[in-house]
């Protein structure tokens, strides 16, 4: 009998400060997640950013071992390291890591639910300093695996898990007294140790044998104001005030203009970043033009956004903030031989 490979499904991840697909992120397998791929004749594979999933199925396309009802756990590692220079991130990113799951449609990806990525046994401080108070830890499914009442006066700050016994996932530390607060926790030892920027959960539909739905992690990308500080040597003061920042290249590719407005003397003189340029070099000027609205962050740079005096166009095309600045304050420096 011969066997052929068809899709299961497909995942990838898409960024707006790029054009076309993110590469910023490769995935990783636990254990039991590679055990369940054995188990269900699936393969993994990887192309232009995409990963593919595919079951081994007989010559009339029926897979020769469904994982229908079956979840799949992969692993978000971080490839570039400057993603947060650039992207939007809604979560902690120091103490949390998002967890994506299919949970309301079976073809889609939910928005993300943040968590705090723990081991087998871990320490949960507590929200809430009012007394008595119940604590519960809960399952991924809503069950329970452990409940603590804390009696009137009772000084306790922490309380200790140790759930090694049970299988890695998602768990919530739920407190109930005048108020109920609840907790978001990942345990996953294997996990914990890489260092994961995030978890994926895939409930296996048997919809997905027929049809391979193509899962999608979305990100956005950081809006700044965006900044030029110009440094004018041996510009006059009437000289500086002729000069301007303004976008000449929007109608290329249709994107939206950006207009820039000149600070007044009184921003410049309190900003931090101007104040520095100017230390120590009596002969320097310094104008801050910035973006009236906030400009979101791409990786092409956008054309045309100039630096004149005058009708004279001084720079064509003004630099852009890259992947590897945090920021979007960029220096830009202008200079005219000294008055003899």
């Amino acid at each position: 009998m011969k066997t052929h490979f068809h899709i299961l499904l497909t995942v990838h991840v898409s960024h707006s400060y790029y054009k076309g697909l993110c590469g910023d992120f490769d995935f990783v397998f636990p254990a039991d997640t590679a055990q369940l791929m054995r188990n269900g004749r699936l393969i993994a594979r990887r192309r232009e950013n995409r990963l593919y999933l595919l079951f081994e199925a007989d010559e009339n396309g029926v897979a020769l071992c469904s994982i229908a009802g079956k979840t799949l756990r992969l692993g978000l590692r971080l490839l570039n390291p400057n993603l947060s220079n650039f992207t939007d991130l809604d979560f902690d990113l120091h103490r949390e890591i998002p967890l994506y799951q299919n949970e309301t449609t079976p073809t889609a990806i939910d928005a993300f639910q943040p968590v705090i990525p723990v081991g087998p046994v871990f320490r949960h401080t507590l929200a809430a300093a009012d007394r008595p108070l119940t604590v519960t830890l809960r399952n991924q499914g809503g069950a329970i695996v452990e409940t603590t009442t804390l009696p009137a006066l009772d000084p306790t700050l922490t309380i200790s898990y140790d759930i090694s016994k049970y299988s890695a996932g998602l768990y919530t530390v739920e407190e109930v007294g005048v108020a109920t607060t609840s907790t978001a926790y990942y345990s996953d030892l294997e996990f914990q140790a890489l260092g994961l920027f995030g978890v994926l959960e895939i409930k296996v539909d048997a919809g997905f044998y027929t049809i391979a739905p193509d899962f999608q992690i979305a990100f956005k990308a950081r809006k700044e104001t965006l900044k030029y500080y110009v440094t004018a040597k041996n510009y006059t003061h009437a000289e500086v005030q002729q000069l301007s920042v303004s976008d000449a290249g929007s109608n290329v590719g249709g994107r939206p203009k950006i207009a820039f407005q000149k600070a007044p003397a009184g921003v410049l003189a309190a900003d931090s970043t101007a104040q520095a340029l100017l230390a120590g070099d009596a002969g320097l000027a310094v104008a801050l033009f910035q973006s009236k609205a906030l400009v979101a962050r791409q990786e092409i740079a956008r054309r045309k956004i100039q630096l004149s005096r005058n009708s004279e166009v001084l720079i064509a095309n003004l630099p852009q903030p890259g992947a590897g600045q945090p920021h979007s304050n960029l220096i830009v420096h202008v200079s005219k031989p000294k008055p003899s």
